[in-house]
């Protein structure tokens, strides 16, 4: 089980929990703010940098991949990735990864929205973009389908002074086919306006069934 730590790199572990120990240390990897690995191989892929988004926040590097358990090798230099998720469980492409970015937190840039590659790292394209302050802040896919993949969108900014996040921006986006079109999933009952940060997982038994946690910004009607 490999873990990544906010401030503490990348940690290991081959029995559960005893003789957890560092990993690409050497690398001077600090943040990591999140893992993926093969079930039946040794590769994983680990990015750097926090997706905190305070005012401590570290800064990225790139996403790094390792094919041997110990050695990195750093395949992309797009600082600030906030999350990815490995597709681990594609039928005929093993080395289809996606990935969440954030892009630099505290200016608006075009680096924001969701990545992927199709070739295990060694060249990204950016396949979902809404606009310079909204990143990605997370995804799941359907393990029915590799081609349905859920982006959660996150209208945020870091200034020095304050954290300017939350508006129409954040929202649930939806592709069928891999990333070629997108479009935004607001089925009843989700809040609109201005919403924050939010985080998206399914049923693994029922994949039909979603759950999403929002922050929802808009202010209660007055009694």
């Amino acid at each position: 089980m490999y873990v990544g730590a906010r401030t503490g790199g990348l940690v290991e572990t081959t029995n559960g929990r005893h003789d957890v120990r560092a990993g690409n240390q050497k690398d001077g990897i600090t943040s990591v703010g999140a893992v993926a690995s093969r079930r039946r191989q040794r590769d994983r892929l680990a990015r750097r940098r926090d997706a905190l988004n305070t005012r401590s926040a570290y800064w990225g590097d790139g996403v790094y991949k390792s094919t041997d358990g110990s050695k990195t090798l750093a395949v992309d230099g797009t600082a600030r990735f906030a999350s990815y998720l490995a597709n681990r469980d594609h039928p005929t492409n093993p080395t289809v990864v996606w990935i969440a970015a954030m892009g630099h937190l505290g200016t608006p840039n075009a680096e924001r929205g969701v990545y992927k590659t199709t070739d295990g790292g060694r060249t990204w394209k950016q396949v979902l973009y809404t606009g310079d302050t909204v990143g990605a802040i997370d995804l799941i896919r359907d393990p029915r389908d590799p081609n349905v993949i859920y982006a959660a969108m996150y209208e945020c900014q870091r200034y020095p002074w304050r954290l300017a996040d939350g508006g129409p921006g954040s929202g649930i986006y939806k592709t069928a086919d891999g990333g070629a079109n997108w479009a935004a999933d607001s089925p009843t009952g989700l809040p609109g306006g201005a919403v924050g940060r939010i985080g998206i997982d399914l049923c693994r038994t029922k994949p039909d069934i979603i759950y999403a946690v929002i922050d929802n910004r808009n202010s209660r009607p007055r009694p």
